[in-house]
């Protein structure tokens, strides 16, 4: 995902995106090292890069934006809906990622079930993707 903000009177940029390679820690057996890869895959297909926040300060400074700045955050959830996004997420990438033959629909299943459970379980957190702030002047 990204956004970009143009502030016209200061001449200022915002881009945010993510950095999804972030989100393989501790429970990857539970399907998310796998969901990393494959919404990876079905960006990069589909001509984007999931990973490009790491890039960003380079990108910026390239372009030729002065006095570059950055910051990184990454949510974390410990209860509530918002420890199931990166479940839904892979439900809604369910038809790019048949269509490209990269999973069955029994493997996708297994994924957002081992997925849904960790989330349900209350002695775990859930983090979403870094995500990365970059803004200069033009």
């Amino acid at each position: 995902m990204r956004r970009n903000y143009a502030n016209r009177s200061s001449m200022k940029l915002v881009h945010i995106s993510f950095v999804h390679r972030a989100l393989k820690r501790e429970y990857s057996q539970q399907g998310e090292s796998i969901f990393v890869e494959l919404y990876t895959e079905v960006v990069r297909r589909g001509g984007g890069d999931a990973d490009l926040g790491r890039q960003l300060p380079a990108i910026a400074l390239a372009a030729g934006l002065g006095d570059v700045r950055w910051n990184v955050f990454q949510p974390v959830h410990a209860s509530g809906p918002h420890k199931h996004m990166t479940a839904v997420t892979m439900e809604r990438i369910r038809p790019a990622v048949l269509r490209h033959g990269l999973a069955t629909n029994e493997e996708i299943d297994s994924v957002i079930g081992g997925m849904h459970a960790f989330a349900e379980d209350s002695s775990t957190l859930v983090g979403m993707p870094r995500m990365v702030q970059v803004w200069g002047t033009a």
